[in-house]
């Protein structure tokens, strides 16, 4: 019912926005590519649809996508922006919340309030929205408003205002968020305006915390020093933060080799078993699609038999094409004299056979297995990472798993025609997702040493973390007793002057008698 109901909007309100909004006449309103999303993209129609008639969603797509055009949002980029604005440091992404939501800081210390740069400023924060959606899609985004030592003349409501309608009409339903960190409280009268401009049903998306109560929505390891966490980050540009460049691995030769019985990856790659049952059909060696389905079946059993001494991800995240797991970080031993081996699992929860390709910011360190292929619907496969001996995982590594509908009339993703399906797969279409590395001396052998060791690293990082705050705060001391000793020092001189001063220009002398009285 839910489902013919949202079918049923997003069809009225699509229809409403091209036969009432979408004119002759107005038609340059509007970015052709944002028409093109418009007409084939069924959840961006119902994000401005959800809780609303189909001719007020008409409208609110209408105002979206002309304020898309005017700012020129598909087409920004950094050569585009205010290169001072990125050098500043104001506004970017780093990071995830406990919920698995994007991280967007706001450090309001660093920002000017200045009409002339509002435009600008404008246009960098939708360039950070639209690198999230193209880079992350399907994950919404926390808004972090970092209010460590902002006086009241960094406080900008106009822009606040524009972040805040950023969410509420150009980007529905990408907020998770607005968290407010240490807020002054001679600013609690303009947040009660802040939370007109949100609206009853959004109010509870706003959290006001401090160093205490941050730790509730944010990891430490995505927090910095001065909140209480273990992040060394430091925001610099060029380039911009967690930018990199994705290459496809090395291919060797026995990873050509879909029979090579010495290889010693426990893992088979899926495209070479689409390739061979392919050509085993094409030339009759296989005579119906039983033996297919049958040949499939025993490949998959002998494949699990291989992987039994990887370690299994546990954890994982829901795309809109695949379930990875993994859901964000790969744990590599620390070895440097021998290849160590991780596990990146993908199961197809669509309807359509789904290609793959996984890449890394480190293809000399890295070998990975199978690097691209085909999953048919409801299936899973799995990819072996391994770490080539001589090298050390770092945690700058990071993997990408880009994903795409196979559809029936395209071309196959596989074999020769596999660069001509990803040329023509438009942006909009794939998944795509970031998986960063961490380095672990050595792997759990059971739970209980799974929970000591953790509870170790736990206990250990918090001494180291109450230690770095302390060595800060004694070095705000020491700094404070240095002014003061100085402005001490400044005071006994102009108080010895002044007297000084005094004593040249009296009329008396020492002994209270006038000076020609000496004589």
């Amino acid at each position: 019912m839910y489902r013919q109901e949202k079918e049923l909007l997003v069809t009225e309100t699509r229809q409403r926005f091209f036969d009432e909004q979408v004119v002759d006449v107005d038609s340059a309103k509007y970015d052709e590519r944002d028409l093109h999303r418009i007409r084939t993209d069924d959840d961006l129609v119902h994000s401005f649809a959800r809780g609303q008639n189909a001719e007020d969603a008409a409208r609110a797509v209408a105002e979206a996508m002309q304020w898309r055009k005017e700012m020129q949002v598909l087409d920004l980029d950094e050569s585009s922006l205010d290169h001072s604005l990125l050098e500043l440091g104001t506004l970017y992404l780093h990071g995830w919340d406990k919920d698995g939501c994007a991280l967007l800081w706001f450090r309001v210390r660093l920002h000017v309030r200045d009409a002339k740069t509002l435009i600008e400023k404008k246009r960098l924060t939708a360039f950070w929205l639209e690198r999230h959606i193209r880079g992350d899609t399907g994950r919404r985004i926390t808004v972090l408003f970092d209010m460590t030592d902002t006086g009241v003349t960094s406080i900008d409501m106009d822009f606040i205002r524009f972040i805040i309608n950023c969410f509420k009409i150009y980007y529905p339903e990408l907020l998770s968020k607005l968290i407010v960190y240490e807020m002054p409280w001679i600013m609690n009268a303009a947040w009660k305006i802040v939370k007109g401009w949100l609206g009853p049903g959004a109010v509870s998306m706003l959290k006001f915390v401090g160093r205490q109560d941050i730790s509730d929505y944010i990891d430490s390891q995505w927090l910095p020093l001065h909140m209480g966490g273990s992040d060394m980050f430091k925001y610099t540009y060029p380039p911009l933060p967690d930018e990199e460049t994705f290459s496809s691995p090395a291919i060797t030769p026995e990873d050509e080799e879909f029979n090579d019985k010495e290889n010693e990856d426990p893992f088979l790659s899926d495209i070479s078993v689409t390739d061979s049952m392919n050509n085993s059909v094409r030339w009759g060696s296989v005579s119906s699609i039983t033996e297919v389905k049958s040949l499939r079946s025993e490949i998959h059993e002998q494949a699990q038999v291989r992987v039994r001494n990887i370690r299994r991800p546990t954890t994982s995240f829901q795309g809109k094409l695949l379930t990875i797991r993994p859901a964000e970080e790969l744990q590599f031993g620390l070895h440097r004299t021998k290849e160590t081996k991780c596990a990146i699992v993908l199961s197809n929860t669509s309807t359509l056979p789904v290609a793959f390709k996984v890449k890394t910011t480190s293809p000399e360190k890295y070998r990975v297995k199978p690097s691209s292929g085909c999953i048919d619907s409801s299936q899973t496969v799995d990819i072996l990472l391994t770490l080539l001996s001589g090298f050390e995982a770092a945690t700058q590594d990071k993997f990408q798993v880009i994903a795409a509908e196979v559809r029936p009339d395209g071309p196959l993703a596989s074999g020769p025609d596999a660069a001509l399906f990803w040329k023509g797969v438009p942006r909009a279409a794939m998944m795509e997702h970031r998986l960063r590395c961490r380095v672990v001396d050595g792997f759990p052998k059971t739970e209980t040493s799974k929970e000591n060791g953790d509870a170790a690293s736990t206990n250990l990082t918090s001494k180291v973390n109450a230690l770095v705050f302390s060595s800060r705060e004694m070095e705000i001391q020491i700094a404070r007793c240095l002014i003061y000793q100085k402005v001490t020092a400044l005071l006994l001189i102009f108080t010895f002057l002044l007297l000084f001063s005094m004593y040249i220009s009296s009329p008396t002398s020492y002994c209270g008698q006038p000076h020609n009285a000496r004589s």
